[in-house]
């Protein structure tokens, strides 16, 4: 059965080897006793928290937890493909989708990070369309949106940084109205942005307030109010944001 992270055809060489210089003397690092997977694990989580300075190694890495005598948790696979995506000068997408579709088909049921994970990496291609049917999947495996902030912001910002944002603002409206989700100060900054560079003052002003009215941990950061201002300045209209705060 095909995995549907594999329907978008991006292909990835990886090696299946491990470089174990980083591990022992030996020439290749295998895990044969629970110890020993333990071990290993401690190690690529301390590697995750360290950082990678290329591809090559975490896919590696990708490969070795596979072959483990007992595989570990999909978090941990989280944990490691959320850390190369940290490599953002060589565009680690397309292999993070292709890892995930490799997880897919071996029967590691992703959880809801790996879906907003895996929007992410849409997002950043281009395909928020991709990233949104993720959605659909997300809901038949169980997991309930309104409980993924990360998911819902991440579709909103891809939205937005693709130049589609009405569907942002359907997505943000469907998200607060029908399912009753609290935005939270990430969503409106990013609503912000997206209205004010498509000049939609009187909507990123509409915004600004409603998130007022809200709770007192949703009260407007300066910085969107900069936003707006600076965006109105940009379009010479002095007097629309010198009137638009006053009390």
């Amino acid at each position: 059965m095909s995995s549907p992270f594999s329907k978008l055809g991006f292909r990835f060489q990886l090696n299946f080897q491990f470089n174990s210089r980083h591990l022992s003397n030996s020439a290749h690092f295998k895990a044969t006793t629970i110890d020993d997977s333990r071990k290993f694990m401690d190690y690529v989580r301390e590697q995750c928290q360290l950082g990678f300075t290329n591809l090559q190694f975490p896919i590696n890495l990708f490969h070795q937890m596979m072959a483990l005598p007992r595989r570990p948790s999909i978090i941990d696979f989280n944990r490691l493909l959320a850390a190369m995506l940290k490599l953002k000068r060589l565009q680690p997408q397309s292999t993070v989708i292709s890892l995930y579709s490799h997880l897919d088909l071996s029967g590691t049921r992703p959880d809801s990070h790996s879906m907003a994970i895996l929007s992410n990496c849409y997002c950043h291609l281009g395909r928020v369309d991709f990233g949104y049917a993720l959605l659909a999947k997300s809901q038949k495996l169980g997991y309930p949106f309104e409980s993924n902030f990360d998911f819902f912001n991440t579709l909103v910002n891809g939205f937005v940084h693709n130049n589609q944002l009405p569907q942002a603002v359907e997505l943000f409206d469907v998200a607060v109205v029908k399912l009753g989700i609290q935005p939270d100060i990430v969503t409106y900054g990013t609503m912000v942005k997206g209205l004010c560079g498509i000049r939609d003052y009187a909507g990123a002003l509409h915004l600004l307030h409603q998130m007022n009215s809200r709770p007192s941990r949703y009260k407007s950061h300066l910085i969107m109010y900069n936003t707006v201002i600076h965006s109105l300045c940009r379009d010479k209209l002095l007097t629309q944001a010198r009137t638009s705060f006053q009390p």
